[in-house]
Parts: C-alpha cells; sequence; structure tokens
C-alpha cells in the first residue's frame, strides 16, 4: 500500500499493516513488530461511529490469528482504552518481562509526553488457541 510521503502512514514503514473500515474510512488499526510481538501500535474509531462494534472487529480482523502475543500501550484512566481490551482478553504486561524493543517503544512515548495526559499501561494478549 502506498502512502502520501511524508504522512504518518508513510512513516509507518513496510513492516506495519493498515487495516481501515469503510470508505470513507470510519476506523483504522495499525499493527507492527516490536520485538517477537506483534504490537498494536494505533486504533482509532471515529467518534460519532463508536459503539457500534467497528472497533471490535477491527481488533479481531488485524490480531485474532497472531500466532505471537499481541502487546499494546494505553491509557488507563479513559473507558474506551484499557478497560475496553482486558474486556477482550489483554491483561497488564509486567515490565520485567519486556523485551528492549519494547522498553524502547514505552520510553519513546515518555519522551512524546503521553504520560502527561494520563495514566498509561501495557497490556499483553497470549495467542487464541483453538
Amino acid at each position: 500500500m502506498e502512502f502520501p510521503p511524508g504522512s504518518v502512514l508513510d512513516e509507518i514503514g513496510a513492516s506495519h499493516s493498515v487495516l481501515a473500515a469503510g470508505n470513507p474510512p470510519i476506523g483504522f488499526i495499525v499493527t507492527g513488530p516490536v520485538g517477537d510481538h506483534l504490537h498494536v501500535h494505533q486504533l482509532s474509531v471515529r467518534r460519532d461511529q463508536g459503539r457500534r462494534g467497528i472497533g471490535s472487529a477491527l481488533l479481531a480482523a488485524a490480531v485474532d490469528g497472531a500466532d505471537v502475543p499481541v502487546t499494546l500501550t494505553t491509557f488507563t484512566h479513559v473507558p474506551w482504552n484499557a478497560p475496553w481490551y482486558l474486556a477482550r482478553g489483554f491483561e497488564l504486561f509486567d515490565v520485567a518481562e519486556w523485551g528492549p524493543e519494547l522498553r524502547e517503544l514505552v520510553a519513546e512515548e515518555k519522551v512524546a509526553g503521553l504520560e502527561n495526559l494520563g495514566p498509561r499501561a501495557v497490556l499483553r494478549r497470549f495467542p487464541k488457541t483453538s
């Protein structure tokens, strides 16, 4: 998939996947490798399209078939962030278990000032078994 030069999606790189819902898009999810995990970098649904299952469908389409653990970072105080992911099988991911790549990602988020917006957590979900 080609993205406009200099766009956020152009910066993501070829190793990441972008899945969008709707035409024009009303939601999207961006995933990619971080260490030996599949990481959800962003999941977003237009606010006026919320509570219709779009986010759940995007998450399922992007990560349910993963054969490695799925990680993400999110805010804990926003109902549609950590509580939403916890209800979908994610759990708190202990810092002692993070690999160097995930540690670096979290450090980059701190430098970007995300912690200034509210408390954050790293979550993980193991692959679903049949």
